[in-house]
């Protein structure tokens, strides 16, 4: 492991907090993994890291978020570390590169494609990243995390990502079930 954190840090230009080794040790064993830290301290590198992993073993990614504006700018950033042509986006305006390795959208969407007039689908992915994912605990769209969490692809793991989870153990509990 320590081989792959020093390409990490090598090829990033940065010295990786413990956090970060640990959630990456944990994510590249296939383990779900609920990761709160601030804004800014390099949540999106852990995912960052599986999102490569993943895509080098030819599997398929849903990376998604509560707000468009979030959504595009994952797009453009994600297009340039991954390859235009591995990165697509769905968010409810905005469609393209639909059957690219890596989708990115919004997380309303996804719930949407997993649960399609009542009929729960599996579609083809292998891990699905939740950013912002303190929204599980919103009144009005937490349902929308929740369901997603509930319906998704049972082969698929789940990183969920959020710099303020307010009841983060209860959280954790409620998804290892």
């Amino acid at each position: 492991m320590n081989q792959i954190f020093e390409h990490i840090e090598q090829q990033r230009k940065i010295k990786l907090d413990d956090f970060q080794k640990e959630a990456i040790d944990y994510i590249l064993q296939g383990f779900d993994l609920l990761v709160s830290a601030p804004t800014g301290s390099g949540k999106t590198l852990i995912a960052e890291v599986r999102i490569q992993d993943i895509l080098e073993k030819g599997g398929r990614v849903w990376y998604a978020s509560p707000i468009k504006a979030l959504s595009n700018d994952k797009y453009r950033e994600f297009k340039r570390l991954f390859g235009q042509e591995n990165v697509g986006i769905m968010t409810g305006d905005r469609k393209e590169n639909t059957k690219a390795p890596i989708i990115v959208g919004t997380t309303e969407i996804f719930r949407n494609i997993i649960i399609e007039e009542g009929l729960v689908r599996e579609p083809d992915v292998d891990f699905i990243v939740l950013d912002e994912a303190h929204w599980i605990s919103d009144k009005e769209r937490g349902v929308v995390w929740e369901e997603t969490i509930i319906f998704a692809p049972k082969k698929a793991q789940l990183l969920l990502l959020s710099a303020t989870f307010p009841n983060i153990e209860e959280i954790a509990l409620w998804i290892s079930k």
